[in-house]
């Protein structure tokens, strides 16, 4: 009995290779049961290929999964996908095989290893099963150390001697994938070429994106009343805001200093916050505030208007934010743009002296997984990005479900800003961004929009090739 069925180790051997840190190979043996043992398989053996965590104490942990031929106490002779402690597949095999091959695939495209196997060389491989990356105990982890292992199983008569195992050849190759793929090649076989061309034919004018459906709030602020779309969300009641203070404009109005939600403590800063975006993937939040006008001309010190963010399930009114971008007055007098998380600063741009008012825009980019800040003076000016945060550096994580509106704060009550101050707002636009619908596999560009460009994009990358190993082939 030399196992480690259910991760308990029982002298079982492996002899394992070093770790590999590329994401698409093949693991390939012949493993022979029997000229080793008299001409007779061995009941209640196994012999194949095994797959290790890297990170893991070998003599301690164990395998991941291992594919093998075996003989049940039964007497069938058997192909056997395991997990620990887990029968995952089997295919019996005729009575009389004694070696078979063994194949294995990591696919990162389909995120799952590929079990194959076959009994005489000039047979065709046969898929015995697929196993997700996430079935296995250390998930998606390319970096595994692959191995040749045999074991028995119950100490019985047959096997109690112990047995010997065969293997004619082991072979390990990097696979088209291990090198990354060309953005141009469509089909994902590691060559860009007339099947990636046909895919454009077909996918020729498609759009996945709707410029009137992409539309979630579009307001101009030019009536003397508040959109129902809005809520307001004041803890200690004695701020205001509306569209009748400044015309074409929507003002909120602090009436001291000292308002914020600085480190998550809610000190009466005020927000003014738009329905749930619901579980939109991309999306773009876009204002432009003036921080002078209703100040007498001048941005007060230690004051910040812009966009902010929450998480939906959250109480508004005892929970931080999550992001918050503004426009803001230092204690050193220096006007910036500004994005905070609750209790620390993410990205700061210093602007001129003499800005008031700025164009801010905040991104959910879920092909990257960050939301992304971006800024302007002028309405002329190219967007630049001041910041980009992970989905998963927020206190809500990834979720979409976000609220999003407009803030205004103060921190520290000092003589310049106690008297409170005002933020005007031009306009707010929150839109689906292309995106949201997902994308064409031939929309090489990704600007929603099967089209020239991504012709353009094809032809550039023509012939480009990322076989590994292959002559004129690069990586991607």
């Amino acid at each position: 009995t030399e196992d480690d069925w259910a991760g308990m180790r029982l002298g079982a051997p492996y002899g394992v290779t070093k770790p590999l840190s590329v994401s698409d190979y093949t693991i390939e043996t012949w493993v022979d049961l029997a000229t080793a043992n008299g001409g007779s398989v061995i009941k209640q053996s196994m012999g194949g290929l095994a797959l290790y965590d890297k990170a893991n104490d070998l003599a301690e942990n164990p395998f991941e999964l291992r594919f093998g031929l075996a003989k049940e106490v039964s007497g069938d002779m058997v192909v056997q996908l395991q997990l620990p402690g887990v029968f995952a597949s089997q295919q019996v095999v005729p009575i009389t095989t004694t070696s078979c091959f063994l194949k294995l695939v990591r696919n990162s495209r389909a995120f799952q290893w590929d079990a194959y196997y076959k009994i005489n060389s000039t047979d065709s491989w046969t898929l015995l099963t697929s196993m997700a990356f996430a079935s296995l105990p250390g998930g998606g982890s390319g970096d595994l150390m692959t191995a040749l292992f045999a074991i028995t199983w119950g100490n019985i008569a047959e096997n109690n001697a112990g047995a010997n195992f065969d293997f004619d050849y082991f072979k390990m190759d990097q696979i088209c994938g291990a090198w990354g793929f060309s953005d141009s090649d469509l089909d994902c076989n590691c060559r860009v070429d007339v099947k990636d061309f046909n895919k454009i034919s077909v996918g020729w004018k498609t759009n996945t994106i709707d410029e009137a459906a992409q539309v979630i709030v579009d307001d101009l602020f030019t009536s003397s009343s508040v959109g129902s779309y809005w809520d307001w969300v004041d803890s200690d009641s004695d701020d205001s805001y509306g569209q009748n203070m400044r015309s074409g404009f929507l003002r909120i109005a602090l009436s001291s200093g000292g308002e914020d939600a600085w480190g998550g403590i809610n000190a009466g800063a005020p927000y003014l916050l738009a329905n749930s975006v619901g579980g939109a993937e991309h999306y773009s939040v876009e204002t432009r505030v003036d921080m002078a006008t209703g100040n007498g001309g001048n941005v007060i010190k230690h004051s910040m208007g812009g966009i902010v963010l929450f998480d939906h399930a959250n109480d508004l009114n005892t929970h931080p934010y999550e992001l918050r971008l503004g426009l803001a007055r230092e204690i050193d007098n220096q006007i910036v743009a500004q994005l905070q998380g609750p209790g620390y600063s993410i990205g700061r741009a210093d602007l001129p002296a003499n800005t008031k008012a700025c164009y801010l825009r905040l991104r959910r980019d879920k092909d990257i997984e960050s939301w992304v800040a971006d800024y302007k003076i002028n309405i002329t000016d190219p967007w630049e990005t001041l910041a980009i945060v992970g989905f998963d550096s927020l206190p809500g994580g990834a979720s979409g479900d976000r609220r999003v509106g407009l803030f205004a704060m103060t921190w520290a009550n000092i003589p310049e800003n106690q008297a409170g101050i005002n933020a005007d707002f031009d306009y707010i636009n929150i839109s689906q961004d292309c995106g949201t619908w997902g994308y064409n596999v031939a929309d090489i560009n990704r600007d929603c929009s099967v089209d020239m460009l991504d012709l353009s994009e094809l032809a550039t990358s023509w012939m480009d090739c990322s076989v590994p190993n292959e002559d004129g082939c690069v990586g991607f």
